[in-house]
C-alpha cells in the first residue's frame, strides 16, 4: 500500500501547485460518512481521554 499526501480542504487543494489531487480530506470524509467534531467537541474529548497526541511526518 503507498502513501498519499491530501490537501485538508478544497482551498488548501486549489493552492497546491503540484502533484495536485481531485480529492481533499473534507471530501474524502463526505463520502465515507464521516462526522467531524467541532472545536468544542474535540476539546470535551481530550478533557476524557488524551486522544492524538503523536503527529507523524
Amino acid at each position: 500500500m503507498s502513501r498519499i499526501s491530501l490537501s485538508y480542504d478544497r482551498k488548501a487543494l486549489d493552492f497546491r501547485k503540484a502533484n495536485k489531487l481531485e480529492i481533499s480530506v473534507l471530501d474524502l470524509a463526505l463520502f465515507m460518512g464521516v462526522e467531524w467534531l467541532s472545536e468544542h467537541e474535540d476539546y470535551e474529548l481530550q478533557a476524557v481521554d488524551s486522544m492524538d497526541m503523536k503527529t507523524s511526518s
